[in-house]
């Protein structure tokens, strides 16, 4: 038997293309996943997120992160900026010779050691001293006398020859002060021709000689037997308006203290007995 259905195909038609649609879904309460938030929530989800305090460390601890970090170990070191350390030379057996500039900007060391001594003179940037042996040294000072106007050196020897050249001095260097001694032997000292500055000469039992350039380049202002101070220069016509003037002192118990300018006076050395013994027996046997 055959039954014929009795279904407007209008209603089928409706029905299909309603089951083809999603279901509609409920609302999202306020606080859960999808759903809208509250202004609370919105406020703390836009504020950014606080790290975690960082741990205190001990400074051992703190240099082995450091070391152990990547960066640390493969950035190269910089180097150090350079310095120049003070100079003090004493040698008992050799001569001194050579070139030096002296940097008064260097800290001095430390003048506790000379606490028990009664000199009033500065602590020295440098010295050069020998037991029985010559000195024979040439001098210059680098730095800038607008910070550190004078530079402060000493060279002296028990019995041996003192001698010491100065270089020319370039403007806003620092100047110099310069104590020379030597107990028996002479003392010498060359001046550059762009020299200003005070000069005394002392001895007790030998000469001082002043060589014929710089007679002319000079200004006495004290003179005995054994006692000199000299002007040489004109402190007025500094290029780089230090007031600052060098001052030198040479000292000597037996010998003779020399001074002239470099290049333009000669300095000969005295020849000893045995010297001039050597050379007559030579000449004396020549035909």
């Amino acid at each position: 038997m055959i039954i014929e259905s009795q279904i407007n195909p209008s209603l089928m038609a409706e029905k299909t293309e309603a089951s083809d649609k999603p279901p509609a879904y409920s609302p999202v309460p306020d606080g859960f996943p999808g759903g809208s938030m509250s202004s609370r929530q919105q406020e703390q989800r836009r504020r950014p997120i606080q790290p975690p305090p960082a741990p205190i460390l001990s400074v051992r601890e703190q240099r082995a992160r450091h070391d152990q970090h990547p960066m640390t170990r493969h950035r190269a070191i910089p180097l150090p900026s350079p310095t120049m350390d003070q100079i003090h030379i004493f040698d008992r057996k050799h001569n001194i010779e050579g070139t030096y500039y002296v940097d008064p900007q260097v800290p001095m060391l430390d003048p506790s050691k000379r606490q028990k001594e009664k000199s009033s003179e500065p602590f020295p940037n440098a010295s050069f001293r020998t037991v029985h042996d010559n000195i024979d040294i040439h001098l210059a000072t680098t730095g800038d006398a607008r910070t550190h106007p004078k530079a402060n050196i000493r060279v002296g020897t028990k019995d041996g020859l003192v001698k010491v050249t100065l270089l020319p001095f370039a403007p806003s260097r620092p100047r110099i002060g310069l104590n020379m001694f030597s107990r028996q032997g002479n003392v010498v000292l060359l001046l550059p021709t762009n020299f200003v500055g005070v000069i005394q000469l002392s001895t007790k039992k030998g000469a001082v000689d002043i060589l014929p350039a710089l007679t002319r380049r000079m200004k006495i202002v004290k003179s005995s037997e054994h006692d000199f101070i000299i002007m040489v220069g004109n402190a007025n016509e500094d290029p780089d308006g230090v007031r600052e003037v060098s001052f030198c002192e040479l000292v000597s118990r037996t010998g003779n203290v020399i001074v002239g300018l470099d290049g333009q006076d000669q300095y000969v050395p005295p020849v000893g007995f045995w010297k001039k013994l050597t050379g007559a027996l030579k000449g004396s046997h020549q035909p």
